[in-house]
């Protein structure tokens, strides 16, 4: 809810007005009804709805939540060791309301196929964590966090590096994809299809692509991913 000033189309104004924010039918927006934010002014006019995000505003730092150092690891850039933590995915894994943080980093081969997955809460404390070091994510890749079985808690669905020789930087034949649960980071499942580990070479097979919750099936809860 926000309170503000308001103005009528004739110019009159009242003294408080009252916005119901609230989401939109259709896409999922935040939307204002009936009202138009000035966006030099605060002040509302009747119109039609409007898209929060036209409303422009000053960002605000409101936390730094640092990676836990038994997460981080270290690179060269230029000369210069700096120290990076990976990519991060956002969900609540410990079922417990506020959201926590997962870090995963990749290979050094190819710097795409995920080879550790570290959570940790908003303060900064461990979770739980797998794998081995890794690389900086090239880009973001495929690890997604969703309670895709419906037992109420949220899961870690991610490929995974397993090393086998030596296998091309752009060859799925060393990746697997695993299910894990999203509070202690316990392997619930994992697969291989010949599919996947026949993928290889630049295209759309390769492995920087992205996993996708779905509802292929019509269910009342999404429970497949692309």
């Amino acid at each position: 809810m926000w309170v503000g000033t308001g103005a009528h189309p004739d110019g009159s104004l009242d003294a408080s007005v009252e916005i119901q924010i609230q989401l939109s039918p259709t896409g999922g927006c935040l939307v204002v009804p009936r009202t138009v934010l000035d966006r030099s002014r605060t002040t509302v006019t009747s119109s039609g709805d409007l898209n929060v995000s036209q409303v422009s505003a000053p960002a605000r730092l409101y936390r730094k939540i640092e990676v836990p150092k038994e997460f981080q690891t270290t690179g060269e850039i230029d000369g210069q060791s700096l120290a990076f933590g990976g990519d991060i995915r956002v969900g609540d894994l410990t079922g417990d309301g506020p959201p926590d943080l997962l870090v995963y980093r990749c290979d050094h081969l190819s710097e795409l196929k995920p080879t550790f997955l570290g959570a940790f809460d908003l303060d900064g404390q461990v979770i739980w964590q797998v794998g081995s070091r890794g690389a900086q994510p090239l880009r973001p890749g495929p690890v997604a966090v969703f309670d895709i079985d419906g037992d109420g808690s949220e899961e870690v669905i991610t490929f995974f590096h397993q090393p086998s020789g030596n296998t091309p930087r752009e060859s799925m034949a060393d990746v697997v994809i695993q299910i894990r649960d999203g509070s202690t980071g316990e392997l619930k499942l994992e697969a291989k299809p010949e599919i996947l580990i026949a993928c290889e070479g630049w295209g759309s097979n390769w492995c920087h692509h992205r996993i996708f919750i779905a509802n292929l099936r019509g269910l009342p809860k999404p429970s497949d991913f692309v």
